[in-house]
């Protein structure tokens, strides 16, 4: 009976962490909602359960950040059911998923073992190296004809979405860099960084290029042990890169195009939406205007119909009060992630990394907070499980 009792506590996690990292990682080659939403209900949660049991990881839920997210998730819930109007049972849905999905990632990076944890992130680079290899592939040989924006193969098949799930890949190798002293992951984890980056520009999405851009070089700085060198090597690069292009006219057209792509479109009509999104909280700023509220849509596109601001969007749909207490809790994995970019966490600078690229992205782009298994949950909220799963490590080992 004991030998039994030994073999559960050694393949439930080992099971629970390769099902996670599997439902992670079909989000850079499969399409197909199907695979996703199937792998996380029917594999996901099963084993969730049974490693709660096994691993007695209930004093999650007395952990104060965790407690005051499941309560948001709960608030949320509650909240369509008395204020929605139409159909709630997709919107119930999403927030007993989302929740279940955060503290899937808080047990995740709170357990998984070290040596898992890097190779798991090392299928993650390679994964998205050959998603992005094969997107740009094709839209070099046969989209750029049918579409002026790249759009990454995968879960994320959309331009600014599937960039900054690839971005979360790409802020990986930097972590996977400095765990290797070898020249050649060196040099495979550099190329993989700049193709990625490469795949993110033909996006043309502005928020994913500014946002990939400042992470990877605050990661430069932050995990390096010299980061003057540092700059000094990206100057030096960032210098023959513009002389590479001085002699090399046939690249400098396509550049040009994107350049004045990304400055003809404008504010894309984001202003005009938050301004709507403003005067609908002023009239119901207490409990907000529901779920189901709908902006008006500038250009007809059922894409801009809510307001590209997941801090707007919470006060909307929520009301003032909710987003006052979502952005205090956000506030609070911040302070988690100050603290172990000051004790030079490795972990804890990769997670709060991932956490700066969800919290920027959401300054201009996401609906709302919870939704079925999708890229939402990647960008935002498992950098979110990720720095109190990595936080709550770092209690457990003082």
């Amino acid at each position: 009976m004991l030998g039994q009792q030994n073999a559960i506590k050694t393949y439930v996690p080992t099971l629970f962490f390769w099902v996670f990292g599997f439902f992670i990682l079909v989000q850079y080659l499969v399409s197909a909602p199907f695979v996703t939403t199937f792998s996380f209900y029917a594999l996901v949660l099963p084993l969730l359960a049974c490693f709660i049991y096994v691993n007695r990881a209930q004093f999650l839920f007395r952990e104060p950040i965790v407690l005051g997210f499941l309560l948001l998730f709960t608030f949320i819930v509650v909240h369509v059911a008395i204020f929605s109007e139409g159909p709630k049972g997709k919107w119930i849905l999403a927030g007993f998923s989302t929740a279940l999905f955060f503290f899937s990632s808080v047990c995740f990076f709170s357990f998984v073992d070290r040596r898992f944890f890097d190779r798991f992130l090392l299928l993650v680079v390679c994964c998205a190296a050959a998603g992005s290899a094969f997107s740009v592939g094709r839209y070099v040989l046969h989209d750029h004809v049918l579409y002026p924006r790249l759009l990454p193969i995968g879960r994320a098949d959309h331009e600014i979405l599937g960039a900054l799930v690839y971005g979360l890949a790409g802020i990986t190798c930097l972590y996977l860099w400095q765990r290797t002293a070898k020249w050649y992951w060196h040099s495979m984890l550099v190329v993989i960084v700049l193709l990625i980056g490469i795949m993110i520009l033909l996006t043309q999405s502005r928020t994913p290029i500014a946002v990939y851009g400042f992470c990877i070089s605050a990661g430069l700085l932050l995990f390096s042990k010299k980061p003057i060198r540092v700059l000094g090597l990206v100057a030096i690069a960032s210098l023959g890169f513009a002389i590479f292009l001085l002699f090399n006219p046939s690249l400098q057209l396509p550049l040009k195009h994107i350049f004045v792509s990304l400055l003809e479109r404008g504010d894309s009509y984001r202003l005009f939406l938050w301004q709507q999104a403003i005067e609908k909280i002023q009239q119901h700023p207490w409990f907000g205007n529901g779920m189901q509220t709908r902006l008006i849509s500038p250009i007809g596109s059922p894409s801009a119909y809510n307001p590209h601001n997941i801090y707007l969007a919470t006060a909307l749909y929520l009301g003032i009060p909710c987003a006052l207490v979502f952005i205090f809790l956000i506030g609070w994995c911040v302070y988690f992630s100050l603290q172990a970019i000051l004790a030079r966490r490795k972990k804890g600078i990769l997670a709060a990394l991932f956490l700066c690229q969800g919290l920027l992205s959401g300054i201009t782009d996401h609906a709302q907070l919870v939704k079925v298994p999708g890229p939402l949950w990647l960008i935002f909220w498992l950098p979110i499980g990720f720095v109190i799963g990595e936080h709550v490590r770092a209690l457990r080992t003082k």
